[in-house]
């Protein structure tokens, strides 16, 4: 369901700062970030690009990971480093509530895929997978089926035709006047439930219109991984209550073993339609 965090309690004061962190710098992480910053929140932001945007309205610019305060509130941290680096880094001592994806590609994948590398496993594309998926679902639904890096993009919304800006999602499209059954994360849920067994669908949430992820289903979805042996396969979605993009993974075995004989999943495809 997407929420209002505001509903949550979000905009409370609270005994620690709520800490939310923006992976990359450019105008949706900036925005994210200022949006957070209205709060009170702890920010966060790690973006390598040494102009990025966000750098002009850091509060701190860091040198590295280690020196993040995690209790610093109100203040915008910029930190040049790789966003999955450095969130997976974050994350073994302090977990965001929030983490606002604005990078390109599936960022939720990336992080995945770096988190299976720092345990020496090797995940790569599973074709089979997403064959299977894009299948059971509706077919105008389904706008790219990239078999050779499994990822698909789905949306209610036709190819071509832009979405209304800062869209609040309602029932009823704004822009096609169509009224949708049910929110596109439940169903891709259904699909992954059903064809893909092991899973996980992330619901973005708003904040300040910029979507967000919750941390804690975010470590979750890597703490899935932790057991996954040789063989098995994986499908991973982030989504809202229109659009969807998800790659499909299996895990071909340790990194060590094998060395550069399979290519690792690039989750880096994005359409001009997701807002992730």
């Amino acid at each position: 369901m997407r929420m209002d965090f505001t509903d949550r309690g979000f905009g409370e004061k609270r005994s620690l700062p709520l800490l939310i962190f923006c992976a990359g710098g450019g105008r949706m992480g900036t925005r994210g970030a200022e949006a957070a910053k209205a709060l009170g929140a702890c920010i966060v932001v790690a973006d390598p690009a040494p102009n990025c945007l966000a750098r002009g309205r850091a509060d701190v610019v860091l040198e590295r990971t280690s020196d993040i305060d995690p209790k610093l509130e109100g203040k915008i941290q910029l930190v040049p480093a790789d966003a999955v680096e450095c969130l997976l880094e974050l994350m073994e001592k302090s977990l965001p509530q929030l983490i606002v994806p604005a990078t390109e590609g599936h960022f939720a994948a990336r992080l995945a895929v770096a988190h299976l590398a720092r345990r020496n496993v090797m995940a790569v594309p599973c074709a089979e997978l997403l064959r299977k998926v894009a299948a059971a679902l509706p077919p105008e639904v389904v706008l790219l089926a990239d078999e050779k890096n499994a990822v698909l993009v789905t949306s209610y919304m036709p190819s071509g035709i832009m979405c209304q800006n800062d869209c609040a999602q309602p029932a009823l499209c704004p822009v096609l006047g169509r009224r949708r059954e049910r929110p596109l994360h439940q169903l891709m849920e259904e699909r992954f439930s059903e064809e893909a067994g092991r899973s996980a669908v992330l619901i973005t949430n708003d904040l300040g219109g910029v979507g967000v992820l919750q941390g804690d289903e975010v470590q979750c979805m890597l703490a899935q991984m932790d057991s996954m042996v040789k063989g098995d396969v994986f499908a991973l979605a982030t989504s809202c209550r229109c659009h969807s993009i998800a790659n499909f993974l299996l895990i071909a075995g340790s990194l060590h073993f094998l060395g550069r004989a399979c290519s690792p999943v690039d989750p880096n495809h994005h359409s001009e339609h997701m807002p992730f």
